[in-house]
């Protein structure tokens, strides 16, 4: 139980420490100079699919839910974005017993930074813009495994196509992976996914 203990507070610092990076670079982009590329706010709709949810050893369904987001893009270099984002997804669980089948669903918000390649032309109808980045995760409770509010260490891939219209708002479908490989609350650990991901949205 110690070990289960100093886990979950391990994932916990990380993720202060993450959403003080997340303050961090966002004084930055108050401050930095945005003559080398264009700075871009967007936001995103679409679904997190399924997948599994691990709670000490113990596996649960992860159901497919809604996601949205907000991104605030800046360039770093002539091919290169920092980004700051903020996503909600709403996460559903199911698990099934010779008795009876448990369901419950609760909201996530997940802060992250994350790094882009830009590969976009305004004299090109359509853009690629592939990502990584690292975030700290919030959970309300998770009742059929016994977990209280807990915090996570997420990950993510993604990749973005951007299509210019005529005027100045841009629309892009946006594909991805999303895990959180550690995290819980003071007394469980708990893993998600990874689970894909696939919304539209626009910016500008």
């Amino acid at each position: 139980m110690r070990g289960s203990r100093t886990l979950s507070r391990n994932a916990q610092r990380q993720s202060i420490l993450i959403a003080l990076s997340f303050l961090f670079l966002f004084s930055i982009s108050q401050a930095s100079d945005s003559e080398t590329g264009d700075s871009y706010t967007g936001v995103k709709f679409g679904l997190i699919g399924s997948g599994r949810v691990d709670v000490v050893g113990r596996r649960i369904d992860q159901r497919s839910g809604l996601s949205a987001g907000f991104f605030f893009d800046q360039p770093f270099g002539s091919r290169l974005h920092y980004s700051l984002s903020a996503d909600l997804m709403k996460m559903a669980w199911r698990e099934r017993t010779p008795c009876i089948t448990l369901e419950e669903s609760e909201w996530l918000l997940d802060l992250g930074v994350n790094l882009k390649g830009n590969f976009v032309s305004e004299n090109r109808p359509l853009g690629f813009r592939p990502g990584v980045g690292v975030g700290a995760a919030f959970l309300g409770r998770m009742e059929m495994a016994g977990v209280s509010s807990s915090s996570y260490l997420t990950l993510r891939a993604f990749a973005e196509i951007v299509y210019f219209s005529p005027g100045d708002l841009m629309f892009l479908l946006e594909s991805g992976v999303w895990y959180a490989p550690s995290g819980g609350d003071n007394a469980t650990d708990v893993s998600m996914g990874p689970l894909f991901t696939l919304r539209g949205g626009v910016m500008f």
